[in-house]
């Protein structure tokens, strides 16, 4: 064991004494000298680095040296020194050592600088001269480098034709002028009183002004109101005090410039809180500072979210600017483009804010069922999303959460209601396809003032209808006065299991898809006992089946696709544009089918001309018009103990036109008043032009 020490410490000794040689060899040539400061350099060994660098002309001091480099490496986050490239000139007298120096931060970045420097000799030995674009260009001792981060906007929202609904602005700032002269606590007196500030409030604005006025800053803010919110009465109020102003480009804001017009579409945002943070600092959202809360802003936030570029910036001794080392640009967020027509939007959700009663609910959906593309999408109530940008009060935040007509609630994608008799079209289909009716099946049995008991076991109330048909009670017939006894009859012929299965098939238990949050419809609850009864109930849109709106509409659409249901479409087209207005396009809508085979071609064709007799000559004839052939389906639910809520729907597409268009309309309210669904669906019925 003694044996092997000895030989290994013999061994090093050797190994050291020739490292010693070698390095007194390095420094009897130009090119020796040059590789070991690029080997010192990348091995992170400053001082020894330092010491081939000649120390009467020009020289840097060892800790000045040193401190230099691990500024460089600490402040930029370098994780690698090389040198790509080198190369020493000797021309008579005269050593040139040029070289290009590479920083890298992992895989984030690098950057290289190019440095042409001296080489000297003195004595037997050489030496490298130093200069101040040894490390990176004009970096001397006490320089500065900085890092900046440079902030990026977040994507902004446009309709089909590029109107813009959500956008970065700002909001109606109220501001401090900062003077020496200004009685500031008068000033913030005032404040106070005119808008109802708190001790706190004033106390945190009398804190801001006194640093501002520590820091020689020109103004502070005071008071933040959303966008457009400061009316003119208030702003000469505000004015009237000395050294206010209203700053109309000083607190950015997310701006919603047509209000409750979409606030259900585009929805809004607010500032993420810790674990949002967190969440959004994992996705490489660094310095996110509004989150999208509702509506597309929630559904997108990850391609709307900017990406915060940074500037590595060196400062002269003196602190003055003097270049950028290294610049990461900002990387704005995606620009959203609905498929939403912002002319035919707004149009309606004026014409529902008009003709809705004030205790009146409802929502529409207008889709182009050739391809899914929404091109109207309400849902009344509304609220203005402007209020979200800033902390709401929470008296406004109660009275909106409070409101029994829920208007932060989106019913044309959310909100569960029975279909009535726009299920009818859907309970034949199955019948039809099997083979138990034709277009021609008249219904069988003896109808007695309006009520039919299927047969003598039959224990529940007869089923009864709203009307007697003016002629023989075919299918078309029972389309055009939407016979409830014709339609249960169809139901009963199909059979429970049949029927379920048929449902479920075509949907009905599942949430339709969609670009925005949609609820989960439902058939039958999870302890419901099927029986006879149901199936008759549920063949007219009663019993336990509930759809949304936009469910309504993307069933509707196998009219228009020989029977294939489409996928809704709200987004058209997700983009990102350069600063020279240069298109990356990250998303493109197409057709897309979602159920496949809801019917077939022919049970299509044998539908629709009983669907346009509901139009010519039954529940849904004041939609008729002159210029086009439409065809619909109505449906009535009436929902309480007592009956007295009245679900109204309307479903209505063109058959033979150019243009395509399908409309869904549905309000509830109080079952004796108007319901206004035909009047909505009329004006949206009209051929495009003659809007």
């Amino acid at each position: 064991m003694i044996r092997r020490s000895v030989i290994y410490i013999l061994v090093l000794c050797m190994v050291l004494t020739s490292m010693m040689l070698g390095s007194c060899q390095r420094l009897q040539t130009a090119s020796e000298v040059c590789n070991s400061f690029m080997i010192a350099m990348e091995r992170n060994d400053f001082e020894a680095a330092h010491s081939l660098i000649w120390k009467r002309s020009g020289r840097v001091s060892k800790d000045n040296f040193i401190s230099m480099c691990g500024n460089i490496i600490k402040t930029l986050g370098i994780t690698r020194i090389s040198f790509p490239s080198y190369e020493i000139t000797e021309n008579g007298n005269s050593i040139t050592f040029s070289y290009t120096i590479r920083y890298e931060k992992s895989d984030e970045f690098s950057f290289t600088n190019s440095a042409k420097l001296q080489v000297v000799k003195e004595g037997s030995s050489y030496y490298i001269q130093y200069s101040k674009d040894m490390l990176i260009p004009d970096y001397e001792p006490a320089s500065k480098i900085v890092r900046s981060v440079l902030k990026g906007e977040r994507g902004e929202i446009f309709t089909s034709d590029r109107t813009a609904v959500a956008v970065n602005d700002y909001s109606d700032t109220v501001a401090i002028k900062v003077s020496a002269d200004l009685d500031v606590n008068t000033t913030i007196n005032s404040l106070s009183t005119l808008l109802e500030l708190t001790d706190k409030e004033a106390a945190k604005i009398r804190e801001s002004y006194n640093t501002a006025l520590e820091r020689e800053y020109g103004e502070v803010s005071a008071y933040v109101f959303p966008k457009g919110s400061v009316t003119e009465e208030l702003k000469t109020q505000l004015e009237s005090i000395e050294g206010v102003f209203i700053d109309y480009k000083l607190t950015p804001q997310r701006y919603y410039p047509y209000r409750e017009v979409y606030a259900h579409v585009v929805g809004y945002t607010s500032k993420p809180n810790e674990d949002e943070l967190k969440a959004l600092k994992e996705k490489g959202f660094d310095d996110a500072e509004i989150i999208g809360r509702y509506g597309i802003e929630a559904a997108y936030d990850d391609y709307l979210q900017p990406k915060s570029g940074y500037a590595y910036r060196l400062y002269r001794p003196d602190g003055s600017y003097n270049y950028t080392i290294y610049e990461q640009p900002a990387l704005d967020g995606a620009d959203i483009f609905l498929t939403i027509d912002h002319q035919r939007q707004q149009k309606t959700y004026y014409l529902m804010a008009s003709k809705l009663a004030s205790n009146q609910t409802g929502a529409t959906v207008e889709m182009d069922p050739s391809n899914g593309s929404v091109s109207v999408l309400i849902s009344m109530p509304s609220f203005d999303p402007n209020i979200f940008s800033f902390p709401v009060p929470t008296e406004t935040y109660n009275q909106l959460i409070e409101d029994e007509r829920s208007p932060l609630y989106n019913k044309a994608t959310l909100g569960l209601y029975p279909p009535g008799s726009t299920i009818k079209p859907f309970v034949a289909t199955p019948a039809l396809e099997k083979g138990l009716i034709t277009k021609y099946s008249v219904f069988p049995y003896k109808i007695v003032k309006n009520t039919w008991k299927p047969d003598e076991v039959w224990p529940w109330e007869p089923i009864t209808r709203t009307e007697t048909p003016d002629s023989e009670l075919n299918m078309e017939t029972a389309f055009r006065y939407s016979d409830n006894i014709y339609f249960s009859w169809v139901a009963l012929m199909t059979g429970e299991e049949t029927f379920l299965k048929y449902m479920e098939s075509i949907g009905i238990g599942k949430a339709v898809p969609f670009d925005l949050p949609t609820s989960r419809s439902n058939l039958l609850n999870a302890n419901t006992q099927m029986d006879r009864k149901m199936l008759a109930d549920l063949s007219i849109g009663h019993g336990e089946m509930l759809i949304t709106p936009i469910q309504a509409a993307s069933m509707y659409s196998c009219m228009r696709n020989n029977g294939d249901m489409l996928v809704p479409k709200l987004v058209e087209k997700i983009a990102r544009y350069d600063k020279n207005d240069a298109e990356d396009v990250l998303y493109q809508a197409e057709k897309e089918v979602y159920i496949k085979g809801v019917m077939k071609p022919e049970t299509v064709r044998t539908l629709t001309p009983a669907l346009i007799a509901v139009v010519n000559s039954g529940t849904a004839r004041s939609l008729k018009k002159d210029n086009v052939v439409i065809a619909a389906k109505t449906g009535t639910a009436l929902k309480g103990d007592k009956k007295n809520t009245k679900v109204a729907w309307v479903a209505a597409w063109y058959v033979d036109s150019d243009e395509e268009k399908l409309v869904v309309v549905m309000t509830e309210g109080n079952r004796y008043q108007p319901d206004h669904r035909h009047d909505v669906a009329k004006v949206l019925l009209e051929k495009s032009e003659s809007m």
